[in-house]
């Protein structure tokens, strides 16, 4: 089975476990790897479209994983078994994400969440880290001329600045050759709608603190 570059980043933040919680499975690529790969002896794979639904359960039926993979259509994390320890949101936005573990009935039991979100990630990193979880890894991935970023939270607390949340801690520290790429997309970005006209002065505003932000990195 051929994943993507985003799945395998994604299976390689999975340590071995029992249960695996994956939220948004889709198609169920991740949940299947997981157990091919001995990454998790039994997983839960969510889906709340039907659409996407039934075809993660003719995934599992073809791959014959019934047995070890159920798939369940519902919204989020509603499941209160304490035997769930990792989670894996992926594949949607922040606001979903963040709605989905304000419902979650049992997060004081999870561990380890592993969330690839889309969109707003200082919002992510500020949400999560509040409720009882640091930030333990950090990647990311461009592919189909997309950066996406798949974060890994653990039980425990940090202390954590704003430059932290808006762009990584560890990504910070690292500086690995992706994270430049995307800084100096987002530049370039930023630079080409200061050249338009008619922007308000709060925007230019926004804008140039946002290069001064990138700029102290």
């Amino acid at each position: 089975m051929i994943l993507s570059k985003r799945l395998e980043t994604i299976l390689t933040f999975i340590a071995p476990c029992d249960l695996l919680v994956d939220v948004g499975a889709d198609h169920g690529l991740v949940s299947i790897a997981a157990v091919e790969r001995n990454l998790a002896k039994h997983v839960i794979a969510i889906e709340n479209k039907e659409g996407p639904y039934l075809r993660l359960k003719e995934a599992i039926d073809k791959r014959r994983k019934n047995d070890v993979i159920e798939a369940i259509f519902s919204d989020g994390l509603k499941s209160n078994d304490a035997r769930i320890k990792t989670c894996l949101i992926a594949g949607m936005g922040t606001k979903n994400a963040i709605s989905i573990l304000k419902e979650a009935k049992n997060i004081s039991s999870i561990n380890a969440l592993i969330i690839d979100s889309h969109t707003n990630l200082e919002e992510l990193r500020r949400y999560v880290t509040s409720i009882g979880f640091k930030i333990t890894n950090e990647k990311i991935v461009y592919e189909d001329r997309v950066f996406y970023e798949i974060i890994v939270f653990e039980k425990g607390h940090a202390h954590y600045s704003d430059l932290d949340y808006i762009y990584g801690p560890l990504e910070i520290k690292k500086r690995d050759p992706l994270f430049e790429k995307k800084l100096e997309k987002r530049v370039k970005e930023i630079n080409a709608i200061l050249n338009k006209p008619h922007l308000s002065s709060l925007r230019i505003k926004t804008l140039n603190e946002e290069l001064e932000r990138i700029a102290k990195l």
